[in-house]
């Protein structure tokens, strides 16, 4: 009988743990949950593009950036939605930034009680810079040739996604050895044109590879001196 009712007594107790937990994810309270976040560059700025899913006792986010030592600094804020069960999007230009060498951003997400997250830094290599020329929305997949070509520092490619999508882009030498990793990131659909400056480099065929999950395209470059 003892030993019976010490199982009763477990089992009650499990149970009582069981609700409570229950009860407490019931309540408990989902974090900022930051969907994307990726870097356009214009003539005169950089503009940083976010999103979020869902948002609770979200205070807002503080712009950071850095250079190649990774000292990032606050160059701006960009208030939150509070609470929220549907996507938000925000903006930031950064016409301060001098466009030279590779620049960094990070997202300080900040609460209302003062707790904060960082999100995943992006980049911008001045030297190889992506713009969205148009926000209309393609009909496929495309990646145009380069022109020039041959080309004497600089070239461009356009390209074009129909979708939201994860894009990578990396440039390749003759022998097929990856010079430079220029783009991994979530892209938004639209009209994309990638600059290329190749004043650093040898001249060369060399070859840009775009690949997303269901296409590769690859270009080949002629850098001329």
């Amino acid at each position: 009988m003892k030993m019976l009712s010490k199982i009763f007594l477990i089992v009650i107790l499990y149970g009582l743990i069981i609700t409570l937990n229950a009860q407490y994810n019931k309540h408990k309270t989902l974090p900022v949950e930051l969907v994307y976040f990726y870097a356009d560059v214009f003539e005169d700025s950089v503009l940083l593009k976010f999103g979020t899913a869902t948002e609770v006792s979200n205070y807002g986010f503080e712009i950071q950036r850095a250079q190649t030592n990774l000292n990032f600094e606050l160059i701006g804020f960009v208030e939150g939605n509070g609470n929220s069960n549907s996507p938000k999007h925000y903006t930031f230009a950064d016409s301060l930034v001098e466009m030279a060498g590779i620049i960094y951003y990070r997202l300080k997400q900040i609460d209302f009680d003062g707790t904060s997250d960082y999100s995943d830094t992006v980049f911008v290599d001045f030297a190889s810079s992506i713009t969205l020329e148009s926000s209309n929305v393609p009909s496929q997949f495309n990646v145009s040739n380069n022109y020039p070509n041959p080309f004497n520092p600089a070239t461009r490619i356009n390209f074009e996604l129909p979708f939201l999508q994860i894009l990578k882009i990396d440039l390749f030498d003759i022998r097929g050895k990856l010079v430079k990793e220029i783009a991994s990131q979530e892209f938004l659909p639209g009209i994309y044109q990638l600059s290329l400056d190749f004043s650093s480099y040898s001249s060369g065929i060399y070859f840009v590879r775009f690949e997303s999950k269901k296409n590769v395209v690859t270009r080949s470059l002629t850098f001329v001196k």
